[in-house]
């Protein structure tokens, strides 16, 4: 999709909206490329049931889920 920055500027709400994830917007200025603006592709991250898997795994304890999901999330905000 190929804009002028002055599109842009009166339609931006619509503008994102109607990218589709992974199309690109090159927004021009005087007919020479400005910006190109990529919608990024969402890749949703489904995480195990960790307290079913505990109790699957003869763990009796219902709240190991949920100390393994605490864990899981501070390591992944570290790295």
């Amino acid at each position: 999709m190929k804009k002028t920055a002055r599109q842009v500027l009166r339609s931006w709400g619509r503008t994102v909206e109607s990218l589709k994830p992974g199309e690109t917007l090159e927004v021009t200025a005087h007919g020479k490329p400005l910006v190109n603006i990529t919608k990024p592709v969402s890749n949703p991250r489904t995480l195990p049931d960790f307290q079913k898997l505990a109790r699957r795994a003869g763990l009796g304890d219902s709240k190991l889920g949920d100390r393994l999901l605490k864990r899981l999330l501070e390591d992944e905000a570290v790295s």
